[in-house]
């Protein structure tokens, strides 16, 4: 019954892990970098997502909405950072967002203190017992938001014009600009996908953990590990590897104890990037 417990557990949370991936990989798809204030910008969701159950009693899903819908906004400030890096300079915006990262940080740490905070809601104390296994409802939740918001951007991303034309810009944004593709708009799309989605996980984060202004680097380092296992613009991959990456560190801490989760995260990094380029599913590119 554990090893079950471990393993139903393990695919909740990796359904979680996926959507937390999702606005990274789509974020690096468009900069072509990677954005270290990922975790930050979820951080912002938790702590909007705390707010609006503090002052209205808002559950987590309507707080994702909520927050989702507000963090896509800022994709037009990182557009305009990133528009005066010229020439464009990966070692620049890593610094840039690293900046970002640590001002984050410290404003939320000025707002919001160091306090650990966690949002219940009405139904946080219901448990399922599928397969006589006990799942919160905080947990299921998660997962199935999660679950749901891939199925949405692997849908959009495959089936509408705005979706191919986005993966188009994240493969080769010189050659979808000479095909008529408005590239720029395409940029700043990414980039309001990547924060939204970067919000709308930050209150489900925050009932499946106590969130505090310094938990996002392992988030960040979570959301990197899965789009290198994942691959760029495919939500089917990142929920793969999601699922994989939660089942795994489940039956890491089930059976090795809570201080393996850490070696287990960064372990897995120094795997994947030694391995393949491509994501688990490579019947296409995945970028």
């Amino acid at each position: 019954m554990p090893l079950l417990e471990a393993l139903l557990a393990g695919t909740a949370q990796g359904l979680f892990y996926g959507l937390l991936a999702a606005g990274f990989a789509i974020t690096f798809g468009v900069a072509r970098t990677f954005n270290l204030a990922h975790g930050e910008l979820v951080l912002l969701g938790a702590y909007a997502g705390l707010w609006l159950n503090a002052s209205l009693g808002a559950g987590p899903l309507t707080a994702a909405a909520v927050a989702g819908l507000a963090l896509a906004l800022w994709a037009w400030p990182a557009q305009a950072l990133l528009s005066r890096i010229t020439p464009a300079s990966e070692l620049r915006v890593l610094t840039l967002t690293f900046g970002l990262s640590l001002l984050l940080q410290n404003l939320m740490l000025l707002s919001f203190s160091a306090d650990y905070r966690f949002l219940d809601w009405e139904r946080a104390e219901v448990v399922w017992r599928p397969l006589g296994v006990s799942l919160g409802a905080g947990r299921l939740t998660a997962a199935a938001a999660g679950a749901g918001l891939l199925l949405v951007l692997h849908l959009f991303l495959q089936r509408t014009r705005p979706g191919r034309a986005l993966r188009a810009t994240c493969q080769d944004a010189r050659a979808a600009g000479l095909m008529g593709i408005p590239v720029e708009r395409m940029q700043l799309l990414g980039l309001a996908l990547g924060g939204g989605l970067a919000g709308a996980a930050g209150p489900l984060l925050a009932t499946l953990q106590y969130v505090s202004p310094t938990v996002g680097p392992p988030l960040t380092v979570i959301a990197l590990t899965l789009t290198i296992a994942g691959g760029v613009g495919r939500a089917d991959g990142l929920a793969l590897a999601g699922v994989l990456f939660g089942i795994v560190e489940s039956l890491v801490v089930a059976l090795a104890g809570p201080a393996w989760r850490e070696a287990w995260l960064f372990g897995a990094l120094l795997l994947l990037l030694q391995g393949r380029r491509t994501g688990l599913l490579r019947g296409r590119r995945a970028s």
